[in-house]
């Protein structure tokens, strides 16, 4: 039982960081250049697979969620500004 009850604790831990490592940025979209994009403040992105910034033109005020891997934000979600 008690292994169960660490191992209930241990998973739940590792959900708990990997939602804490999830940031959000409101920006303006200065390029786009296959899988990556750039806001206007020179922040760059890698898309995550899956996510495309296609229908976005520069000057789009955009929310990416994203998250920090391998040195590199990586682009969760992508979607324009409603502000």
């Amino acid at each position: 039982m008690r292994y169960v009850i660490g191992a209930f604790v241990a998973l739940a831990m590792l959900g708990v960081a990997g939602l804490a490592s999830a940031a959000e940025v409101t920006g303006k979209l200065a390029a786009m250049d296959g899988n990556r994009i750039m806001l206007e403040d020179g922040t760059i992105f890698v898309l995550a697979q899956g996510v495309s910034a296609e229908s976005l033109t520069p000057g789009t005020t955009v929310v990416i969620t994203y998250e920090e891997k391998d040195g590199q934000m990586v682009a969760t979600a992508i979607t324009p500004s409603n502000s």
